[in-house]
């Protein structure tokens, strides 16, 4: 798991890093403006996945029961016309 985890954070961070300087090279106002608002943004996107995960497991569930259904009903079409 490390062997994969490694690294692709710390190629995300160097990507981070890369946006940040590019971004102020064209104006310093704007890579503070990122790093003020890097905060709200953490915080919103834990709240998200906080809630999400649950909703996104009885979607699944549901989708799961309709495509069982779908190939139960497709199973036993030949069975009907016969």
């Amino acid at each position: 798991v490390i062997a994969r985890v490694l690294p692709a954070t710390v190629s995300a961070l160097f990507m981070i890093s890369l946006t940040l300087v590019g971004v102020g090279v064209i104006d310093w106002r704007f890579t503070v403006a990122i790093v003020a608002v890097a905060p709200i943004h953490y915080f919103a996107l834990r709240h998200f996945l906080r809630r999400s995960g649950p909703v996104y497991r009885r979607s699944r569930a549901a989708q799961a029961r309709r495509g069982q259904q779908l190939i139960e009903t497709l199973g036993g079409a030949g069975t009907v016309t016969a």
